[in-house]
């Protein structure tokens, strides 16, 4: 691992992608609070957290686009621009509209960039060191979960709330040097091809996919899997409850499991690879079902700790199956179609478990449930089975 850190380009990419996503993390928790000592309400706070999740139905998939037909590196730099300018505006308004219009305009502009990351990926380091590259920034994005929302906490508890947006806005900055700093990269040059209409584009992107039968049925099991995960992420808050710990204590407690199990498995998952050189699809299956036993394991468990260990569990089939699904997508598209294939799978995702949180918050309003979790986990155990029957199947043929 310590030889694509030599890789100065990696190197800068992966700095200022962590670096600014642990303002993301500061300016999460300290926006979702002055929204609410703003405004007073908590049905308003519900509103503003899903309206900034409506632009990855259209901001993925339109990133995506834009990435394949311009350079990268220039999208994430204009992004990033736009955005440490943006989030300022939070600091100079108490206006509902305008927050809303801020909110959802850096949503969408970190759709784009997000698509142009991923992208881009695969331009500035070797084929085989994808899955490597993946896993550090796995890694880094777990312990980010951990340490962002530990100096939110901490800012907004110390420092008045235009710090969260200040701090927020230079970390953007320092993303925009480091892809700045990014030289040497050959780019396909996509200014001088004639372009399709776009929706022909998308289409030649789906027909290329049913052509794929692996890198499709790896989408359809992360898309099951984000399902799932919808409940799972309802259901935790309103679990830690029934651990009996005060103030959210145990919600705490098993976040910090979920990310130190996804760091981990992360971290193991090109020595797992190797060691027992299982193929990507069953490699992606098995993570899955992990995933989905630790999960749903850790919801009968009365005592946190044990609670704790098999959450860890889920959170470590989690990352490696998160670094298998991306270095796929990263390694086996086209140049011309990755950021399409990458953008509107992500937005897929996103919406997916936006879904599913609605779906399972309407069967647990108040009190948690164990039967809809359970219902969760068995539906993820039975379709990855019988997904990974019918494509071994379909394989051998």
């Amino acid at each position: 691992m310590r030889n694509i850190f030599l890789n100065r380009n990696f190197a800068l990419l992966a700095t200022g992608m962590t670096v600014s996503r642990i303002g993301s993390w500061i300016d999460f928790i300290g926006l979702n609070l002055y929204v609410y000592n703003t405004f007073g309400s908590g049905k308003i706070l519900g509103t503003f957290l899903m309206s900034r999740m409506l632009p990855s139905i259209i901001f993925g998939p339109l990133g995506g686009y834009i990435s394949d037909h311009y350079s990268r590196r220039k999208i994430m730099i204009i992004c990033d621009t736009v955005r440490a300018f943006l989030v300022m505006g939070f600091i100079f308004t108490k206006d509902l509209f305008t927050f809303f219009a801020i909110g959802i305009m850096l949503s969408a502009l970190d759709k784009i960039y997000t698509a142009a990351n991923n992208a881009f990926l695969p331009d500035i380091v070797k084929k085989e060191e994808i899955m490597e590259a993946n896993s550090i920034i796995k890694m880094a994005a777990s312990t980010v979960t951990i340490l962002g929302a530990m100096a939110g906490g901490i800012i907004v508890s110390s420092l008045n709330f235009s710090w969260i947006f200040i701090i927020d806005s230079l970390t953007f900055i320092f993303s925009i040097i480091c892809v700045i700093l990014i030289s040497n990269v050959k780019e396909i040059e996509k200014k001088d091809k004639k372009r399709e209409n776009p929706w022909e584009e998308f289409r030649d992107t789906l027909i290329f996919l049913r052509t794929e039968g692996a890198i499709l049925f790896l989408i359809i099991i992360k898309l099951i899997d984000a399902l799932g995960s919808g409940a799972y992420n309802t259901g935790i808050p309103l679990f830690s409850k029934v651990l009996g710990i005060s103030r959210g204590g145990a919600y705490g407690w098993l976040i910090a499991a979920w990310s130190a199990g996804e760091f981990a498995g992360s971290l193991l998952t090109k020595y797992i690879s190797k060691r027992f050189n299982i193929g990507p699809e069953k490699f992606f299956s098995l993570s899955v079902l992990l995933m989905a036993l630790g999960m749903g394991c850790s919801f009968h468990f009365k005592n946190l700790y044990y609670a704790m260990i098999s959450i860890f569990a889920g959170g470590f089939g989690d990352g490696l199956s998160n670094v298998v699904f991306f270095t796929v997508l990263m390694k086996d598209t086209p140049d011309k179609m990755r950021g399409k294939i990458i953008g509107t799978v992500a937005s897929l995702i996103v919406s997916t478990v936006a879904f599913g949180m609605a779906i399972s918050g309407f069967f647990m309003d108040k009190n948690f449930n164990v039967l809809i979790t359970d219902i969760s986990t068995g539906f993820i155990i039975v379709s990855v089975f019988l997904g990974l029957v019918y494509f071994v199947a379909k394989s051998e043929k």
